[in-house]
């Protein structure tokens, strides 16, 4: 019966305690508009508080609701990775009408960084690139960190957004193309 099931849950299991969320959420904006990069230096080094998956949610919901029609009418674009760490990121886009997403997220991050540590920055990235459609746009704003990042291009290649410049400062990214 139910307490069969209860047993089997793990003990991390339990009611959610909103009024203190609320409130952590209050924090967390107050901070942001008073010094956004001492906030995510906090909210990274100190990742088991809780702080930065609230902070990543609400960021990541505010923009989808922003952009709802790309994400929910919006083209699905894959994106490969070139250099040595190629297999550790996933990215993929959203297009409709002029509009671009784009997701990046580490993959088996234990190979990256030490225990505990985020995967950031160059000595992590090296050079990793994401490459990124013909249309797609050069700037790009980090909606997380508040970040413009450029994409840079060779003659006769892809545009590409180096994973040092994605990654600089928090473990994951969505960016918004900046026309």
């Amino acid at each position: 019966g139910h307490s069969a099931i209860a047993k089997r849950l793990p003990h991390n299991r339990r009611s959610v305690d909103f009024h203190k969320r609320a409130v952590m959420l209050e924090e967390l904006r107050r901070r942001e508009s008073e010094d956004r990069a001492g906030l995510r230096k906090g909210i990274v080094s100190n990742w088991k508080d809780g702080r930065i998956k609230l902070y990543l949610t609400d960021k990541a919901l505010d923009f989808r609701r922003a952009h709802a029609s790309v994400f929910l009418n919006g083209d699905y674009i894959p994106l490969a990775a070139e250099g040595s760490r190629h297999g550790n990121v996933c990215g993929f886009g959203r297009y409709k009408e002029g509009l671009w997403a784009l997701s990046v997220t580490p993959r088996w991050t234990a190979r990256l960084a030490p225990a505990g540590r985020p995967p950031l920055g160059r000595a992590c990235w090296q050079d990793t690139a994401l490459l990124l459609p013909e249309t797609a746009h050069e700037r790009w704003r980090n909606v997380l960190t508040g970040e413009t990042l450029h994409a840079s291009q060779a003659e006769g290649e892809q545009k590409r957004l180096p994973l040092h410049a994605v990654l600089h400062c928090f473990p994951v990214a969505l960016l918004e193309g900046l026309a």
